[in-house]
């Protein structure tokens, strides 16, 4: 059984609330034994969070990559966080971010990829809103994939982290993004996207990536994932200030 993985980090207040419709969502779906299954992960301790939901608590020590943490892009620290579970702790997991809600127990949709060193979905919210899927020149043909949902499974983990750093170094490198449009706080995606690539991963159905307030509700969705600022009026919670 693969370990769910929530990213917890930042100004942990800010995103309480949308912790909160994370577990919510977990009970309702018919899931049980959070304690067993699912583990809170930051740089900083989350033990009082990982109390209130009666689940577990990671906390990492990121400092191994900070060379790849740019100045105000949080995305880039979660990448870190990441990069440090995967090389201290070789579990199957499947990491979630917290408005990437389980809808469904996801492991009959994770059985066939159990072997494969990373999964990820592509990125249904950049298609929603006619973005490009593919990453541009050098990376050319590479799709974009969505970071908010990544499950591990089998393989070496350190070829797989170096794949992520080396990516991650490329592409900031360069002199634009390689995406149109040129979104610079999304690095870590594009360099999970190229590792992903570069390492034999594979594609997660969209069932693992459904986006409910664009496309609808899905029967057999597994997670429900509410992409960007409109997340906050959809789930009828206060968006945090500046976010």
């Amino acid at each position: 059984m693969a370990l769910i993985v929530v990213p917890y980090f930042g100004d942990l207040a800010r995103f309480r609330p949308l912790l909160d419709q994370w577990f919510d969502s977990y009970r309702e779906a018919g899931l049980r034994n959070a304690g067993e299954r699912v583990v809170l992960l930051s740089d900083v301790n989350v033990e009082e969070a990982a109390r209130a939901y009666d689940c577990g608590a990671c906390t990492v020590d990121a400092s191994g990559f900070a060379d790849l943490i740019r100045p105000g892009q949080p995305f880039d620290r979660k990448g870190a966080i990441v990069c440090s579970w995967l090389l201290e702790f070789p579990y199957t997991s499947l990491v979630l971010d917290a408005d990437a809600f389980l809808v469904r127990d996801p492991e009959p949709t994770l059985e066939p990829f159990r072997d494969c060193p990373i999964a990820m979905p592509v990125d249904d919210g950049a298609l929603i809103h006619l973005r490009t899927p593919t990453l541009e020149e050098p990376f050319a043909g590479i799709r974009k994939l969505c970071a908010g949902v990544m499950f591990f499974g089998g393989g070496d983990r350190s070829r797989l982290v170096a794949g992520y750093r080396r990516a991650f170094e490329e592409i900031v490198a360069l002199p634009k993004v390689p995406w149109s449009p040129p979104l610079g706080h999304l690095v870590e995606q594009y360099a999970w996207s190229v590792c992903a690539r570069r390492r034999g991963g594979k594609i997660l159905p969209s069932s693992m990536n459904w986006a409910p307030s664009h496309l609808g509700e899905n029967p057999f969705a597994v997670v429900n994932h509410h992409y960007g600022f409109p997340k906050w009026r959809e789930l009828g919670v206060k968006a945090p200030a500046n976010c």
